[in-house]
Formats: C-alpha cells, sequence, structure tokens
C-alpha cells in the first residue's frame, strides 16, 4: 500500500516475512503508484507491475542478455550478475535512513 498525503512524505507499507525478491518487486509497485497515479484507474495494478518490472531489470540491460539463449539458461551467471549490480545501485541511490527500513 502507498500513499502520498498533501504536502506531506510519501508512506509505502509492505509486508513482512516475504522473499527478498517478492519484496523490492512490491517495493518498485508501489514506487510506480506513487509516480503514475493520483485516482484510482482501471489499469493501473498492470501499469504499476510494467514499472517494477522496468525498474528493476531494463529491457535495454536484459534484452542483450537473451540474445541466443537456449532452455535451460546457459548465462545464469551474467543474469546474476545484472541482479547484483541492479540491487546495489538501487541501494546506494537511498538515503541511508530509507536503506535501513529496507532491510
Amino acid at each position: 500500500m502507498s500513499t502520498w498525503p498533501t504536502g506531506q512524505q510519501p508512506l509505502i507499507l509492505l509486508n513482512r516475512g516475504r522473499l527478498p525478491d517478492r519484496e523490492r518487486f512490491t517495493l518498485a509497485h508501489e514506487v510506480g503508484h506513487l509516480l503514475m497515479h493520483e485516482l484510482p484507474a482501471d489499469d493501473q495494478e498492470k501499469e504499476a507491475d510494467r514499472f517494477a518490472g522496468e525498474f528493476l531489470a531494463p529491457a535495454e540491460e536484459l534484452e542483450p542478455l537473451l540474445w541466443g539463449w537456449s532452455k535451460p539458461c546457459d548465462h545464469p551467471a551474467e543474469v546474476a550478475q545484472l541482479r547484483r549490480r541492479r540491487e546495489r545501485e538501487a541501494e546506494n541511490s537511498l538515503p541511508e535512513q530509507r536503506r535501513e527500513v529496507l532491510r
């Protein structure tokens, strides 16, 4: 759940105990709502999901890794490295007090 009361800081509430990947996606999803939606709309959940997906795994970075893949995945180390880099970038972009809240 997220809200941005007029004249105040935005607020995002997350359930505890979720897997870290799910928690990151949910956080990015809620940031998408804060940035894109002031009032409820029909497609806002899909829009927030797309925002979260692009925020966490930008197509321009992910697509080159996917070219030439076969099943099973023959480049898992590259995907894992990209994921770790994105996590570090996201964490380093937050003020210290917000990083503590997310841990």
